[in-house]
């Protein structure tokens, strides 16, 4: 959440017992009904503004020795970067954090995932030159957040025009997903990289419009590789031909051949 000064804001709260069947909606909450808990931060609520602007969290990760948060840091009204804490789960403590701000235009990070050792972050930064954004992958170290040198330039990946959206970890590779300008227009762009480097072992790219086109989420199974997303918007917004849909993804983690394209919902 964002509070109203622009920083981070997190909960901890209560989950479990309840009132039992006959509660009903409108039963007040006993002790473990989402109540904030009250020795996690200032009474369930840790606030953090590592910005001197409007900040946001755009992902969370809860793993046996602490919470990881992602979000962005605006130091200027155009000028917003990466920011990555790890706290403690019992008391919300800071245990350790970092921040990254490769351009001075808007970067962007979306979504993060953990193996045993390492967090990866993915997004999109505009260190380009040209102002035109580009994907961002980080990898940093569980313990202090630090970047791992030998993963891509320092621990960090740049390639591709576009941005990248989701990111899933197995022992067989790194999976990102996101678009790239495909034709002159957005298209999908799925990647399997080297947890160990960061580079691209293998990729798949389609465009399914002349509109904006965009893979928005990853996930995996120990076969398959499940990607979501859309395809048919112009300037944000549906276009007026057939409409935006939201296509899934079903592809083969063995080999960049999409098995099956299924249509999932249609918006008209």
């Amino acid at each position: 959440m964002k509070n109203a000064f622009g920083g981070f804001l997190l909960l901890g709260l209560a989950c479990g017992g309840g009132g039992g069947e006959d509660s009903g909606p409108s039963a007040p909450p006993t002790s473990s009904e989402g109540r904030l808990v009250a020795g996690f931060g200032e009474g369930g609520v840790v606030s953090s503004d590592p910005g001197e602007f409007e900040d946001e969290v755009v992902d969370l990760k809860v793993e046996v020795d602490a919470l990881y948060i992602v979000g962005t840091r605006r130091t200027a009204v155009s000028d917003s970067g990466w920011r990555i804490e790890k706290r403690d789960r019992s008391t919300g403590a800071l245990l350790a954090e970092a921040s990254s701000n490769p351009s001075a235009a808007n970067d962007t990070p979306n979504a993060m995932a953990l193996d045993a050792t390492s967090v990866y972050v993915v997004g999109g930064d505009r260190d380009t030159g040209d102002g035109t954004s580009q994907w961002r992958i980080e990898k940093r170290r569980r313990s202090d957040l630090g970047l791992v040198a030998d993963f891509g330039v320092n621990g960090v990946v740049q390639r591709s025009s576009g941005e990248a959206h989701g990111v899933a970890v197995d022992a067989q590779g790194l999976y990102v997903v996101g678009h790239w300008l495909f034709l002159g227009n957005d298209g999908w762009r799925i990647e399997r990289c080297g947890v160990q480097t960061g580079v691209a072992e293998m990729g798949l790219g389609s465009n399914y419009t002349d509109f904006i086109d965009r893979a928005k989420a990853v996930a995996i199974d120990t076969t398959w590789m499940y990607v979501a997303g859309s395809e048919g918007a112009e300037g944000g917004l549906p276009h007026l031909g057939p409409g935006m849909s939201y296509y899934g993804l079903k592809a083969s983690i063995a080999t960049e051949t999409a098995e099956e394209l299924v249509r999932c919902a249609r918006m008209r």
